[in-house]
């Protein structure tokens, strides 16, 4: 598939990617977005930082039922009446959406969870708005940059129940839409709705399973800020399944199966882009203590295209060529630690092995790094600092001349929280992102560099 990049930087999780919790843990929101880099499902799965400070207004009112609907109502207005319809350039298995959800606070959760368990219901909306500015919007070389401010302003609803057997039900529905002045092609709208369930098997093990639903407005662009004339905007639909197995009080093991169908919406007089992808993991975790475990990972997967033709060993696609097949393999590690009582860190290694079944025109090799370091200045205040290191590797996909296409990544950022009172929070974030590249003519993975400063405020019912 003859593909753009998509010049973005983000933080997301990956579905299906999470740590299995522990017995004690399954209940906790696993829904609620945290701060860390992961790695997204698609081609060559650039994930940049998406750098932005938040302002967080917490309410706990236990008969906000009517505020709950009321920013459901304001959300979807938000997230479907005025969703763009273009953006970003793109390539197919490269989103790396800017998931820009603030978490949920630790003692927001833990309130919402002992609710739960006495009530065997808790609920929590959340609304944001942040505002930041982006000196290369496009992901563009040296000269072609473009700087703009943006806002994003999006709602979410948290619901978690728990049933005498302990088994345990969350969901959640998210929407939200990212504008930027004087750049409309780069504007996006986001819609997810979710549910997890969790149910004990027998004292040791218990069976997860996860459902999401997801949709993305257009937002495709090449480096000049131009729309593509295919539409990629999209509907996914994921489905998933866990066992997990306490071996002992400090191991655990989980296997998994998942699935994925994405929908894109079709452009009159062009091929299809949807894609089906299945696929199998496994997972082993060592808990030393409170927040020091070790976590190691595999993942399989297998994406079959319906309609898109694969590439000859040169790019070109031939209708006769037959549809795109891919592999993938993907192995993780990742060590937390804490430094005494006020400072956690963590270090992770990614590696993924991407098949093209055809001539291995999309076949790459890619090794992140990422670590973060977490501060509790003080019982208000919290500190991280995010790093990601990233080389990628093609096979047969060609840069200058000859020479096949490398090129390697850095993401740096720094953030600052600070509640004010019970409810309302102060964030703030400086980021910086970096990719040098052995490619200097065309459209698609060239080289780029910014920054991304915002602020935002986030409020809790």
């Amino acid at each position: 598939m003859n593909t753009v990049h998509m010049p973005e930087i983000g933080f997301r999780a990956r579905y299906h990617r999470h740590e299995p919790p522990s017995f004690i843990q399954r209940t906790v929101y696993r829904c609620a977005c945290s701060i860390r880099a992961v790695r997204c499902s698609d081609t060559s799965r650039i994930t940049d930082f998406h750098s932005f400070i938040r302002v967080r207004y917490r309410f706990r009112a236990n008969d906000a039922m009517f505020g709950a609907l009321f920013l459901c109502v304001c959300a979807l207005w938000l997230g479907f009446a005025f969703a763009p319809k273009s953006g970003w350039a793109q390539e197919d298995e490269n989103v790396t959406l800017r998931e820009n959800v603030p978490s949920v606070p630790e003692e927001i959760t833990r309130t919402k969870l002992r609710d739960a368990r006495e009530d065997g219901f808790s609920y929590l909306t959340e609304a944001w708005t942040f505002f930041g500015v982006d000196t290369n919007v496009f992901r563009s070389p040296h000269g072609l940059e473009e700087s703009a401010a943006y806002v994003n302003t999006g709602a979410q609803v948290i619901t978690n129940s728990r049933f005498k057997d302990d088994s345990s039900l969350t969901g959640r529905l998210r929407v939200d839409t990212t504008r930027y002045d004087g750049h409309d092609s780069a504007n996006v709208g986001r819609f997810r709705l979710g549910g997890s369930y969790s149910r004990p098997l027998t004292e040791n093990t218990a069976l997860d399973i996860d459902l999401r639903v997801r949709y993305r407005s257009n937002d495709a662009t090449d480096i000049f800020g131009e729309s593509f004339e295919r539409n990629f905007a999209y509907w996914a639909y994921d489905a998933g399944a866990t066992y997990l197995w306490d071996v002992t009080s400090k191991s655990l093991v989980g296997i998994g199966g998942e699935f994925t169908f994405k929908d894109y919406v079709e452009t009159p007089g062009l091929n299809s882009l949807d894609w089906t992808q299945p696929g199998v993991n496994a997972y082993y975790r060592y808990r030393f203590g409170k927040r020091h475990y070790l976590r190691l990972a595999y993942w399989f997967e297998i994406q079959e295209f319906k309609e898109e033709p694969a590439s000859l060993a040169d790019g070109t696609e031939l209708p006769t060529n037959p549809d795109e097949k891919h592999r993938r393999h993907e192995v993780s590690a990742r060590y937390s630690v804490p430094l005494g009582n006020k400072w956690t860190a963590h270090i992770e290694y990614d590696f993924e092995r991407k098949k093209d079944l055809f001539e291995d025109f999309e076949s790459f090799d890619q090794h992140s790094i990422s670590g973060s370091v977490v501060f509790a200045a003080t019982e208000n205040t919290r500190l991280e600092f995010d790093s990601e290191y990233t080389i990628k590797d093609f096979d047969k996909r060609l840069a200058d001349g000859d020479d096949r296409l490398n090129y390697d990544k850095l993401v740096l950022a720094l953030t600052v929280e600070h509640a004010l009172r019970d409810y309302l929070s102060l964030y703030g974030t400086a980021g910086y992102y970096f990719r040098n590249s052995n490619k200097s003519e065309g459209t698609t993975f060239r080289d780029f560099e910014g920054a991304i400063f915002s602020v935002g405020a986030s409020l809790f019912f």
